[in-house]
Protein backbone atom coordinates (compact mmCIF):
# COMPACT_ATOMS: atom_id res chain seq x y z
CA UNK A 1 0.00 0.00 0.00
CA UNK A 2 2.99 2.49 0.85
CA UNK A 3 4.44 1.88 -2.56
CA UNK A 4 1.38 1.97 -4.57
CA UNK A 5 0.88 5.72 -2.47
CA UNK A 6 4.44 6.82 -3.36
CA UNK A 7 3.92 5.33 -6.89
CA UNK A 8 0.89 7.98 -7.05
CA UNK A 9 2.35 11.36 -5.81
CA UNK A 10 5.89 10.77 -8.16
CA UNK A 11 3.25 10.64 -11.14
CA UNK A 12 1.73 13.69 -9.97
CA UNK A 13 4.67 15.64 -9.82
CA UNK A 14 5.98 14.58 -13.03
CA UNK A 15 3.28 15.17 -14.34
CA UNK A 16 2.61 18.75 -12.46
CA UNK A 17 6.06 19.37 -13.85
CA UNK A 18 5.82 18.40 -17.80
CA UNK A 19 3.04 20.86 -17.71
CA UNK A 20 4.92 23.76 -15.68
CA UNK A 21 7.89 23.78 -18.21
CA UNK A 22 5.05 23.62 -21.40
CA UNK A 23 3.97 26.50 -19.57
CA UNK A 24 7.17 28.09 -19.68
CA UNK A 25 7.88 27.40 -23.13
CA UNK A 26 4.44 28.59 -24.25
CA UNK A 27 3.83 24.59 -26.24
CA UNK A 28 0.53 24.62 -24.86
CA UNK A 29 -0.82 27.93 -24.40
CA UNK A 30 -0.69 29.11 -27.43
CA UNK A 31 -3.56 28.01 -30.25
CA UNK A 32 -3.02 29.30 -33.64
CA UNK A 33 -4.65 27.96 -36.84
CA UNK A 34 -5.68 29.69 -40.38
CA UNK A 35 -8.90 28.79 -42.13
CA UNK A 36 -7.47 28.51 -45.80
CA UNK A 37 -3.90 27.00 -47.00
CA UNK A 38 -4.79 28.33 -50.63
CA UNK A 39 -6.35 31.34 -52.29
CA UNK A 40 -6.93 31.40 -56.13
CA UNK A 41 -7.85 34.79 -57.73
CA UNK A 42 -9.52 35.65 -61.17
CA UNK A 43 -7.40 37.50 -63.71
CA UNK A 44 -9.14 40.76 -62.24
CA UNK A 45 -8.29 42.95 -59.01
CA UNK A 46 -9.54 41.51 -55.78
CA UNK A 47 -9.82 40.73 -52.42
CA UNK A 48 -10.29 38.15 -50.11
CA UNK A 49 -9.90 37.47 -46.28
CA UNK A 50 -9.27 34.60 -44.06
CA UNK A 51 -9.74 34.06 -40.24
CA UNK A 52 -6.20 33.38 -38.50
CA UNK A 53 -7.35 31.86 -34.89
CA UNK A 54 -4.42 32.06 -31.78
CA UNK A 55 -3.97 33.40 -28.31
CA UNK A 56 -1.31 35.70 -29.26
CA UNK A 57 -0.97 38.71 -32.16
CA UNK A 58 0.21 37.39 -35.28
CA UNK A 59 2.25 38.69 -38.64
CA UNK A 60 1.60 37.95 -42.36
CA UNK A 61 4.21 38.97 -44.59
CA UNK A 62 4.86 37.87 -48.32
CA UNK A 63 7.41 35.74 -48.30
CA UNK A 64 7.93 34.22 -51.79
CA UNK A 65 6.94 36.39 -54.59
CA UNK A 66 9.02 36.84 -57.62
CA UNK A 67 7.12 40.22 -58.15
CA UNK A 68 5.34 41.21 -55.16
CA UNK A 69 3.66 44.40 -56.22
CA UNK A 70 0.68 42.45 -57.27
CA UNK A 71 -0.25 41.17 -54.10
CA UNK A 72 -0.75 43.06 -50.26
CA UNK A 73 -1.68 41.91 -46.89
CA UNK A 74 -3.96 43.91 -44.14
CA UNK A 75 -4.36 42.66 -40.52
CA UNK A 76 -7.80 43.93 -39.78
CA UNK A 77 -7.97 43.93 -35.78
CA UNK A 78 -11.08 42.71 -34.16
CA UNK A 79 -12.65 40.75 -37.17
CA UNK A 80 -13.37 37.31 -37.67
CA UNK A 81 -11.66 37.34 -41.51
CA UNK A 82 -8.65 39.08 -39.53
CA UNK A 83 -6.52 38.76 -42.62
CA UNK A 84 -7.12 40.38 -45.66
CA UNK A 85 -5.29 39.98 -49.06
CA UNK A 86 -5.54 41.67 -52.28
CA UNK A 87 -4.09 41.52 -55.89
CA UNK A 88 -3.80 43.69 -58.93
CA UNK A 89 -5.10 43.34 -61.98
CA UNK A 90 -3.35 40.42 -64.03
CA UNK A 91 -2.77 41.55 -67.77
CA UNK A 92 -0.38 38.96 -68.46
CA UNK A 93 -2.12 36.59 -70.85
CA UNK A 94 -1.60 33.01 -70.10
CA UNK A 95 0.81 33.45 -67.27
CA UNK A 96 -0.49 32.63 -63.85
CA UNK A 97 1.02 33.72 -61.20
CA UNK A 98 1.72 33.05 -57.27
CA UNK A 99 3.52 33.60 -54.56
CA UNK A 100 3.08 32.61 -50.84
CA UNK A 101 2.32 34.40 -47.36
CA UNK A 102 4.20 33.47 -43.84
CA UNK A 103 1.39 33.92 -41.21
CA UNK A 104 4.30 34.08 -37.81
CA UNK A 105 2.46 33.88 -33.79
CA UNK A 106 5.40 33.84 -31.61
CA UNK A 107 6.20 30.58 -29.91
CA UNK A 108 4.66 28.19 -32.91
CA UNK A 109 5.68 27.06 -36.13
CA UNK A 110 4.38 29.61 -39.00
CA UNK A 111 1.34 28.92 -41.37
CA UNK A 112 1.72 29.19 -45.01
CA UNK A 113 -0.85 30.74 -47.46
CA UNK A 114 -0.84 29.68 -51.33
CA UNK A 115 -2.09 32.70 -53.35
CA UNK A 116 -2.40 32.01 -56.98
CA UNK A 117 -4.06 34.48 -59.59
CA UNK A 118 -4.94 32.98 -62.95
CA UNK A 119 -4.17 34.05 -66.47
CA UNK A 120 -6.89 35.87 -68.43
CA UNK A 121 -7.65 34.52 -72.05
CA UNK A 122 -6.46 36.38 -75.22
CA UNK A 123 -9.64 38.50 -75.93
CA UNK A 124 -9.87 40.89 -79.35
CA UNK A 125 -12.82 43.05 -79.75
CA UNK A 126 -13.34 46.07 -82.63
CA UNK A 127 -16.54 47.98 -81.77
CA UNK A 128 -17.43 48.91 -85.46
CA UNK A 129 -18.84 46.24 -87.35
CA UNK A 130 -18.42 48.20 -90.58
CA UNK A 131 -17.08 51.00 -91.69
CA UNK A 132 -18.86 53.23 -94.53
CA UNK A 133 -17.46 56.41 -95.43
CA UNK A 134 -18.83 58.84 -98.16
CA UNK A 135 -15.80 60.96 -99.70
CA UNK A 136 -14.14 61.67 -103.22
CA UNK A 137 -11.03 62.17 -101.81
CA UNK A 138 -8.89 60.42 -99.23
CA UNK A 139 -10.87 60.06 -95.83
CA UNK A 140 -9.86 59.06 -92.19
CA UNK A 141 -11.68 56.85 -89.69
CA UNK A 142 -11.18 55.42 -86.65
CA UNK A 143 -11.16 51.42 -85.07
CA UNK A 144 -11.85 51.22 -81.39
CA UNK A 145 -10.00 48.20 -80.70
CA UNK A 146 -10.63 46.66 -77.12
CA UNK A 147 -7.64 43.84 -76.61
CA UNK A 148 -5.41 41.91 -74.01
CA UNK A 149 -2.71 41.48 -76.75
CA UNK A 150 -0.66 43.52 -79.36
CA UNK A 151 -2.62 43.87 -82.34
CA UNK A 152 -1.90 44.11 -85.98
CA UNK A 153 -3.73 45.41 -89.37
CA UNK A 154 -4.38 43.88 -92.39
CA UNK A 155 -5.73 46.40 -94.80
CA UNK A 156 -6.74 46.86 -98.49
CA UNK A 157 -4.30 48.67 -100.79
CA UNK A 158 -6.04 51.62 -100.49
CA UNK A 159 -6.04 52.28 -96.88
CA UNK A 160 -3.09 53.11 -94.76
CA UNK A 161 -2.98 53.11 -90.99
CA UNK A 162 -2.07 56.48 -90.15
CA UNK A 163 1.13 57.74 -88.21
CA UNK A 164 1.09 58.46 -84.52
CA UNK A 165 -0.68 55.21 -83.85
CA UNK A 166 0.63 53.91 -80.64
CA UNK A 167 -0.24 49.88 -79.69
CA UNK A 168 -1.09 49.33 -76.55
CA UNK A 169 -2.86 47.14 -74.46
CA UNK A 170 -6.24 47.40 -73.45
CA UNK A 171 -9.12 50.01 -75.20
CA UNK A 172 -7.19 52.00 -78.16
CA UNK A 173 -8.70 53.88 -81.06
CA UNK A 174 -6.59 53.81 -84.49
CA UNK A 175 -6.59 56.12 -86.97
CA UNK A 176 -6.76 55.33 -90.61
CA UNK A 177 -6.18 57.30 -93.92
CA UNK A 178 -7.69 56.33 -97.30
CA UNK A 179 -6.62 56.95 -100.74
CA UNK A 180 -9.33 58.52 -102.85
CA UNK A 181 -12.27 57.10 -105.80
CA UNK A 182 -10.28 57.22 -108.76
CA UNK A 183 -11.88 56.82 -112.37
CA UNK A 184 -15.74 56.48 -112.80
CA UNK A 185 -15.78 53.64 -109.57
CA UNK A 186 -19.06 54.90 -107.66
CA UNK A 187 -17.78 52.67 -104.83
CA UNK A 188 -15.60 50.05 -103.63
CA UNK A 189 -15.62 47.73 -100.75
CA UNK A 190 -12.83 45.85 -98.66
CA UNK A 191 -12.17 43.91 -95.19
CA UNK A 192 -10.08 45.36 -92.54
CA UNK A 193 -8.77 42.14 -90.73
CA UNK A 194 -7.53 43.28 -86.72
CA UNK A 195 -5.73 40.72 -85.71
CA UNK A 196 -3.21 39.20 -82.69
CA UNK A 197 -0.07 40.43 -83.42
CA UNK A 198 1.24 37.66 -81.33
CA UNK A 199 1.54 34.08 -83.13
CA UNK A 200 0.68 32.04 -79.85
CA UNK A 201 -3.26 33.47 -80.59
CA UNK A 202 -4.85 33.72 -83.75
CA UNK A 203 -7.44 36.28 -82.71
CA UNK A 204 -9.20 38.21 -85.46
CA UNK A 205 -11.86 40.36 -86.00
CA UNK A 206 -12.42 40.82 -89.62
CA UNK A 207 -14.66 44.52 -90.59
CA UNK A 208 -16.42 45.19 -93.69
CA UNK A 209 -15.73 48.66 -95.24
CA UNK A 210 -16.69 50.81 -98.04
CA UNK A 211 -16.13 53.82 -99.50
CA UNK A 212 -19.08 55.32 -101.82
CA UNK A 213 -18.84 58.76 -104.00
CA UNK A 214 -21.40 60.74 -102.59
CA UNK A 215 -24.30 60.62 -100.54
CA UNK A 216 -27.47 58.53 -101.00
CA UNK A 217 -30.54 60.76 -101.81
CA UNK A 218 -33.71 59.35 -102.53
CA UNK A 219 -37.75 59.97 -102.67
CA UNK A 220 -39.14 57.73 -100.31
CA UNK A 221 -43.26 57.17 -99.75
CA UNK A 222 -45.92 55.07 -98.07
CA UNK A 223 -49.20 54.41 -99.93
CA UNK A 224 -52.26 52.44 -98.82
CA UNK A 225 -53.95 52.52 -102.74
CA UNK A 226 -56.81 50.79 -101.17
CA UNK A 227 -57.70 47.18 -102.25
CA UNK A 228 -59.72 46.46 -105.64
CA UNK A 229 -63.16 46.12 -104.36
CA UNK A 230 -66.54 46.28 -106.36
CA UNK A 231 -68.71 48.32 -103.50
CA UNK A 232 -66.60 51.16 -103.86
CA UNK A 233 -68.37 52.95 -106.61
CA UNK A 234 -66.83 55.82 -108.58
CA UNK A 235 -63.65 55.42 -105.73
CA UNK A 236 -63.14 51.77 -107.24
CA UNK A 237 -60.10 50.99 -108.53
CA UNK A 238 -60.65 51.11 -112.20
CA UNK A 239 -61.47 54.95 -111.72
CA UNK A 240 -58.71 55.30 -109.60
CA UNK A 241 -55.92 54.11 -111.09
CA UNK A 242 -54.76 56.37 -113.50
CA UNK A 243 -54.92 58.98 -110.70
CA UNK A 244 -52.56 56.94 -108.56
CA UNK A 245 -50.20 55.66 -111.43
CA UNK A 246 -50.18 60.11 -112.10
CA UNK A 247 -49.41 60.40 -108.53
CA UNK A 248 -46.57 57.99 -108.20
CA UNK A 249 -44.70 59.41 -111.06
CA UNK A 250 -45.62 63.18 -110.73
CA UNK A 251 -44.28 63.13 -107.24
CA UNK A 252 -41.20 60.93 -108.25
CA UNK A 253 -41.58 58.44 -106.21
CA UNK A 254 -38.24 56.45 -105.95
CA UNK A 255 -39.18 53.66 -104.23
CA UNK A 256 -42.35 53.09 -102.04
CA UNK A 257 -44.51 50.46 -99.88
CA UNK A 258 -47.70 50.39 -101.17
CA UNK A 259 -50.68 48.65 -98.86
CA UNK A 260 -53.49 46.86 -99.95
CA UNK A 261 -52.28 46.12 -103.49
CA UNK A 262 -53.73 43.43 -104.90
CA UNK A 263 -51.61 41.35 -107.58
CA UNK A 264 -54.18 42.64 -110.29
CA UNK A 265 -53.41 46.21 -109.06
CA UNK A 266 -50.02 45.72 -108.53
CA UNK A 267 -49.26 44.62 -112.35
CA UNK A 268 -51.26 47.71 -113.33
CA UNK A 269 -48.96 50.01 -111.88
CA UNK A 270 -45.63 47.88 -113.39
CA UNK A 271 -47.72 48.12 -116.59
CA UNK A 272 -46.55 52.01 -116.86
CA UNK A 273 -43.04 51.13 -116.14
CA UNK A 274 -39.58 52.01 -114.78
CA UNK A 275 -40.90 49.97 -111.33
CA UNK A 276 -40.16 46.45 -109.88
CA UNK A 277 -41.72 45.42 -106.77
CA UNK A 278 -40.98 43.08 -104.27
CA UNK A 279 -43.32 41.01 -101.26
CA UNK A 280 -45.79 38.19 -101.13
CA UNK A 281 -49.74 38.42 -101.13
CA UNK A 282 -50.61 38.25 -97.36
CA UNK A 283 -52.75 34.92 -97.81
CA UNK A 284 -49.88 32.41 -99.42
CA UNK A 285 -46.99 34.30 -99.89
CA UNK A 286 -46.90 34.29 -103.69
CA UNK A 287 -49.64 35.96 -104.71
CA UNK A 288 -52.91 35.28 -103.20
CA UNK A 289 -54.59 38.11 -101.19
CA UNK A 290 -53.38 41.70 -100.16
CA UNK A 291 -49.96 42.47 -100.38
CA UNK A 292 -47.48 44.61 -98.68
CA UNK A 293 -45.45 45.46 -102.08
CA UNK A 294 -42.22 47.43 -102.12
CA UNK A 295 -41.66 49.22 -105.49
CA UNK A 296 -38.80 50.47 -106.52
CA UNK A 297 -37.48 52.18 -109.92
CA UNK A 298 -34.79 49.59 -111.59
CA UNK A 299 -33.07 52.24 -113.16
CA UNK A 300 -32.38 53.41 -110.07
CA UNK A 301 -31.87 50.46 -107.50
CA UNK A 302 -30.49 46.90 -107.31
CA UNK A 303 -32.74 44.35 -105.02
CA UNK A 304 -29.97 42.66 -102.95
CA UNK A 305 -32.37 40.49 -100.85
CA UNK A 306 -36.04 40.15 -99.74
CA UNK A 307 -38.22 38.48 -97.31
CA UNK A 308 -41.67 38.56 -96.05
CA UNK A 309 -43.34 37.60 -92.02
CA UNK A 310 -45.99 37.90 -90.91
CA UNK A 311 -47.90 39.64 -87.95
CA UNK A 312 -48.23 36.65 -85.70
CA UNK A 313 -46.69 33.77 -83.24
CA UNK A 314 -45.77 32.35 -86.19
CA UNK A 315 -43.98 34.85 -88.37
CA UNK A 316 -42.65 32.56 -90.81
CA UNK A 317 -46.10 30.71 -92.50
CA UNK A 318 -49.15 32.92 -93.27
CA UNK A 319 -51.14 33.34 -90.19
CA UNK A 320 -53.34 35.89 -87.88
CA UNK A 321 -51.68 37.01 -84.87
CA UNK A 322 -53.17 37.64 -81.65
CA UNK A 323 -56.15 39.34 -81.38
CA UNK A 324 -56.34 40.16 -84.96
CA UNK A 325 -59.58 40.47 -87.21
CA UNK A 326 -60.07 36.87 -88.12
CA UNK A 327 -60.86 38.21 -91.89
CA UNK A 328 -56.98 39.31 -92.97
CA UNK A 329 -53.89 37.83 -91.90
CA UNK A 330 -50.95 40.31 -91.73
CA UNK A 331 -47.76 40.88 -93.48
CA UNK A 332 -44.73 42.67 -93.82
CA UNK A 333 -42.07 42.37 -96.55
CA UNK A 334 -38.20 43.44 -96.55
CA UNK A 335 -36.20 44.30 -99.11
CA UNK A 336 -32.05 44.98 -98.96
CA UNK A 337 -31.62 47.58 -101.87
CA UNK A 338 -28.46 48.78 -103.58
CA UNK A 339 -28.52 52.54 -105.04
CA UNK A 340 -26.79 52.48 -108.33
CA UNK A 341 -25.97 56.23 -108.09
CA UNK A 342 -23.96 56.40 -104.75
CA UNK A 343 -23.22 52.81 -104.19
CA UNK A 344 -25.06 53.37 -100.77
CA UNK A 345 -26.92 49.83 -99.22
CA UNK A 346 -30.16 50.10 -97.43
CA UNK A 347 -33.56 48.15 -96.36
CA UNK A 348 -36.96 48.47 -96.49
CA UNK A 349 -39.85 47.12 -94.18
CA UNK A 350 -43.08 47.64 -95.81
CA UNK A 351 -46.07 46.62 -93.05
CA UNK A 352 -49.95 46.76 -92.83
CA UNK A 353 -50.94 46.34 -88.84
CA UNK A 354 -54.06 44.58 -87.75
CA UNK A 355 -57.25 47.32 -87.32
CA UNK A 356 -59.14 45.65 -85.02
CA UNK A 357 -56.75 44.05 -82.31
CA UNK A 358 -55.19 46.53 -79.46
CA UNK A 359 -52.49 43.24 -78.56
CA UNK A 360 -51.82 42.24 -82.14
CA UNK A 361 -50.53 45.87 -82.93
CA UNK A 362 -48.55 46.13 -79.70
CA UNK A 363 -47.34 42.54 -80.38
CA UNK A 364 -46.47 44.22 -84.17
CA UNK A 365 -44.52 46.42 -82.79
CA UNK A 366 -42.09 44.29 -80.92
CA UNK A 367 -42.00 41.73 -83.88
CA UNK A 368 -41.55 44.70 -86.04
CA UNK A 369 -38.51 45.66 -84.15
CA UNK A 370 -37.13 42.94 -83.28
CA UNK A 371 -36.87 41.62 -86.97
CA UNK A 372 -35.38 44.81 -88.23
CA UNK A 373 -32.37 43.96 -85.83
CA UNK A 374 -31.95 41.13 -86.65
CA UNK A 375 -31.88 41.41 -90.47
CA UNK A 376 -30.82 44.65 -91.30
CA UNK A 377 -28.51 45.46 -87.89
CA UNK A 378 -25.72 48.51 -88.56
CA UNK A 379 -28.08 49.26 -92.16
CA UNK A 380 -29.87 52.38 -93.24
CA UNK A 381 -33.54 51.15 -92.28
CA UNK A 382 -37.42 53.20 -93.72
CA UNK A 383 -39.70 50.93 -92.06
CA UNK A 384 -43.25 52.24 -94.22
CA UNK A 385 -46.52 51.23 -93.51
CA UNK A 386 -50.55 51.45 -92.68
CA UNK A 387 -50.05 51.02 -89.03
CA UNK A 388 -53.53 51.32 -87.88
CA UNK A 389 -52.26 53.29 -85.27
CA UNK A 390 -51.59 56.93 -83.96
CA UNK A 391 -48.53 57.89 -82.27
CA UNK A 392 -50.60 57.87 -78.75
CA UNK A 393 -51.12 54.06 -79.01
CA UNK A 394 -49.36 51.63 -77.38
CA UNK A 395 -48.10 50.14 -80.59
CA UNK A 396 -46.80 52.73 -82.00
CA UNK A 397 -45.34 53.79 -78.82
CA UNK A 398 -43.26 50.86 -78.37
CA UNK A 399 -41.17 51.82 -81.95
CA UNK A 400 -40.75 55.09 -80.63
CA UNK A 401 -39.72 54.50 -77.20
CA UNK A 402 -37.75 51.67 -78.34
CA UNK A 403 -35.08 54.02 -79.96
CA UNK A 404 -33.89 52.57 -82.98
CA UNK A 405 -36.81 53.92 -85.12
CA UNK A 406 -37.63 57.55 -85.47
CA UNK A 407 -41.16 59.17 -87.09
CA UNK A 408 -39.70 60.93 -89.88
CA UNK A 409 -42.33 64.29 -89.45
CA UNK A 410 -40.50 64.80 -86.34
CA UNK A 411 -36.90 64.44 -87.76
CA UNK A 412 -37.59 66.48 -91.19
CA UNK A 413 -35.41 69.79 -91.56
CA UNK A 414 -38.38 71.90 -92.95
CA UNK A 415 -41.62 72.74 -91.43
CA UNK A 416 -43.97 68.99 -92.65
CA UNK A 417 -46.24 70.05 -95.71
CA UNK A 418 -49.80 68.74 -95.90
CA UNK A 419 -51.92 67.74 -93.35
CA UNK A 420 -51.43 65.90 -90.55
CA UNK A 421 -53.75 63.19 -90.77
CA UNK A 422 -53.49 60.40 -93.43
CA UNK A 423 -56.86 58.79 -93.50
CA UNK A 424 -60.17 60.07 -94.74
CA UNK A 425 -61.83 57.22 -96.01
CA UNK A 426 -63.14 59.26 -99.00
CA UNK A 427 -64.81 61.04 -97.05
CA UNK A 428 -63.89 65.03 -97.46
CA UNK A 429 -65.37 66.08 -93.74
CA UNK A 430 -62.75 63.82 -92.07
CA UNK A 431 -60.67 65.80 -89.98
CA UNK A 432 -57.70 65.83 -91.19
CA UNK A 433 -55.66 67.78 -88.53
CA UNK A 434 -56.46 65.36 -85.93
CA UNK A 435 -53.57 62.99 -84.93
CA UNK A 436 -55.99 60.23 -84.30
CA UNK A 437 -56.62 59.95 -88.17
CA UNK A 438 -52.52 60.15 -88.35
CA UNK A 439 -51.85 56.40 -89.25
CA UNK A 440 -49.55 55.81 -92.06
CA UNK A 441 -45.79 56.40 -90.99
CA UNK A 442 -42.66 56.22 -92.62
CA UNK A 443 -39.94 55.41 -89.64
CA UNK A 444 -35.95 55.75 -90.24
CA UNK A 445 -33.04 55.09 -88.56
CA UNK A 446 -31.12 57.83 -87.16
CA UNK A 447 -28.24 57.67 -89.43
CA UNK A 448 -30.94 58.65 -92.02
CA UNK A 449 -31.31 62.64 -92.40
CA UNK A 450 -35.08 63.57 -93.65
CA UNK A 451 -34.93 66.50 -96.06
CA UNK A 452 -38.26 67.00 -96.05
CA UNK A 453 -41.40 65.69 -95.21
CA UNK A 454 -44.88 65.84 -97.07
CA UNK A 455 -48.61 64.13 -97.06
CA UNK A 456 -49.57 64.56 -100.43
CA UNK A 457 -53.51 65.68 -100.75
CA UNK A 458 -54.24 65.75 -104.16
CA UNK A 459 -57.40 65.83 -105.22
CA UNK A 460 -57.23 65.50 -109.58
CA UNK A 461 -61.08 66.44 -111.18
CA UNK A 462 -61.84 66.39 -106.94
CA UNK A 463 -61.28 62.48 -107.35
CA UNK A 464 -59.49 60.87 -104.46
CA UNK A 465 -56.58 58.71 -105.49
CA UNK A 466 -57.17 56.32 -102.17
CA UNK A 467 -59.35 56.03 -98.82
CA UNK A 468 -55.05 57.17 -97.57
CA UNK A 469 -53.12 59.91 -98.43
CA UNK A 470 -49.61 58.97 -99.45
CA UNK A 471 -46.86 59.99 -97.88
CA UNK A 472 -43.22 61.39 -98.88
CA UNK A 473 -39.78 62.40 -97.37
CA UNK A 474 -36.89 63.10 -98.80
CA UNK A 475 -34.32 61.06 -97.27
CA UNK A 476 -30.13 61.63 -97.42
CA UNK A 477 -28.03 58.48 -95.55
Amino acid sequence: MKTDILKAVFLSVLICTETSCKEKSGEASVQFDVSSNELVFWPEASSKTVSVSGSSAFTATLAEFSDPSWCTVEIIPDKTENLKISVTENAQVSVERSGRIMVSAEGVDSKIITVRQTAPDPSLSVKETAVTVNENVGFDFTLDVSANIPVAFDLPSWIKEKAGNTPVLGAKTYSFVADALSGVDQSREGVITVRSATAAFNNAVAIPVRQNRMNCLLRVATFNIRYKNTQDGENGWDYRKGIVNDLIRSYDFEIFGAQEALKSQIDDILAQGGYSYTGGGRDDGVNAGEHAAIFYKTERFELLGHGDFWFSETPDVPSIGWDGAVCCKRICSWGKFRDKVSGRDFYVFNSHFDYEGTTSRLESSKLLVAKIKEIAAGFPVFATGDFNSNTSMPGLQYILNDGLMKDSRAQSETPPAGTLATAQGFNPNTDMSSNNNRIDFIFVTGDIHIKSYTVINDRPNGKFPSDHEPVLVVAEF
